[in-house]
């Protein structure tokens, strides 16, 4: 669906003349638009094959699979309204933005209505949802220029290519403190381990320190009862020998007999 709205002013004696002093403006007004051969969903792709780069990220590295990802498909728009001047016989449009839940689109453009030339670019911000880097955004750049008919279109990732390094230096930067904080963690663990190693053996010392006090004080009471015992026994026999040693008292005759 499409809407036209155009004012448009000319004076002149020929065509030509009319053409070269026209001057007006207008807004072309499209909805549920849909572009073919630019594929709206593409840096999902984009960022797998980044992802397996084993080389430095460049403009000329990322170009090939870029390309494959991005130029395909269909890229659906709900609305694009097109505002444009006309004035030394060229339309040119800017301030073109649009969006979708994938991208964001803004471009400016002129067509020559003399010899239908025409002189485009439009920026593709990809949305990258939880792949947001600080300092950069996923956009690539296109362009189109010469004949309408047949344009030599050009393909500018310089953003992009910046959107990538930054990511892969946050990716590293994290893996780094990861893997930081997982041997900070070892160490941790690992001293832990070694306290309670230490205060096992500590328990283990006094446990075996108290088992030997209580088998020393055991022993000592042992011999302690052994020695009373052994006294006495001793002074039984003392007793036993010294009543035998006490000779028995002479019988008292003068007791009377009843």
């Amino acid at each position: 669906k499409s809407s036209l709205s155009l004012v448009i002013d000319s004076t002149g004696a020929t065509p030509q003349a009319m053409l070269e002093t026209a001057t007006g403006s207008g807004a072309l007004k499209l909805t549920a638009l849909k572009i073919a051969g630019i594929n709206g969903k593409a840096l999902p792709a984009i960022l797998t094959s980044a992802d397996a780069m084993t080389s430095d990220i460049s403009e000329t590295a990322i170009a090939p699979f870029v390309a494959t990802a991005l130029f395909g498909n269909a890229l659906d728009l709900p609305a694009l309204d097109i505002p444009f001047t006309i004035t030394g016989a060229s339309l040119r449009a800017d301030k073109i933005s649009a969006a979708n839940p994938d991208l964001a689109i803004d471009a400016e453009g002129s067509l020559s209505l003399e010899d239908a030339s025409i002189d485009s670019r439009i920026n593709l911000t990809f949305k990258p949802g939880e792949q947001t880097v600080a300092g950069a955004d996923p956009t690539v750049t296109l362009g189109w220029n010469g004949a309408f008919v047949a344009p030599e279109r050009s393909l500018d990732l310089t953003q992009m290519t910046s959107f990538l390094s930054l990511r892969k230096f946050e990716q590293d930067r994290r893996r780094g403190e990861i893997l930081q904080a997982r041997r900070q963690e070892k160490q941790r663990l690992r001293r832990e381990d070694g306290r309670c190693r230490a205060r096992e053996a500590d328990g283990e010392r006094w446990r075996q320190r108290r088992l030997d006090d209580e088998r020393l004080l055991r022993k000592a009471q042992e011999i302690r009862a052994e020695l009373a015992r052994k006294e006495e026994a001793a002074r039984r026999k003392r007793t036993e020998e010294k009543q035998k040693d006490t000779p028995l008292p002479p019988p008292d005759f003068n007791v009377p007999i009843q």
